[in-house]
């Protein structure tokens, strides 16, 4: 008979060096948001409960929401198209384009909602914020014709143009489903069909 210390089977083995590495990472991990090097220190701090105050309110006046409804023949509908304008600019003549997509249950209003507080934050003077309403199902082309990609190259970006914002090369960004939209803008863009050249 064999006296010392038990003998651990190999699956014991591996699932606690599985364990002290889970560890590791989640302690690891935190500390990484907690110091800014990875993101989420906000909603981390929510979760938690660090949060007891709210960001305080941004200084200065916000943009002007200019909100317009327009037949979209790509979508086939009616929809809402709001322009944040930074304050203290008259007119969006001059100023360079960012296209702000919505996540799922969004749209242009509440998209232009999100975005107003961090451009006054940043106090952005050059560019102006285009949202638009894009559905419920994502922003890609479906099998039943709605195309909001199509919409935003075809009737929102020429009608930023129209109004005198420069939209040879424009900035786009998405919330949640909306990040996935603003991917397949720039790839829209980039690789134009032959079609939409």
């Amino acid at each position: 008979m064999t006296t010392g210390a038990p003998r651990l089977s190999r699956r014991a083995v591996l699932a606690g060096g599985a364990t002290l590495a889970a560890a590791a990472c989640v302690a690891g991990g935190y500390e990484l948001v907690q110091d800014g090097t990875l993101p989420g220190r906000y909603t981390l701090a929510r979760m938690t409960g660090a949060c007891g105050t709210a960001l305080a309110r941004p200084a200065g006046p916000p943009p002007s929401r200019h909100e317009v409804s327009f037949y979209s023949a790509y979508r086939r509908r009616h929809v809402q198209m709001v322009t944040l304008i930074p304050a203290g600019v008259a007119t969006p003549r001059g100023l360079g384009v960012m296209i702000g997509l919505h996540g799922a249950g969004g749209s242009a209003a509440s998209m232009a909602t999100t975005m107003a507080p961090p451009l006054t934050r940043a106090r952005v003077t050059a560019l102006a914020v285009v949202c638009v309403d894009g559905g419920e199902t994502y922003w890609h082309e479906h099998a039943d014709g709605d195309d909001p990609i199509g919409m935003i190259v075809h009737e929102v970006l020429p009608r930023a143009a129209a109004a005198g914002m420069r939209t040879a090369r424009i900035g786009v960004g998405g919330e949640s489903m909306g990040g996935f939209g603003a991917l397949l803008v720039a790839e829209r863009l980039a690789s134009p069909s032959p079609t939409e050249i």
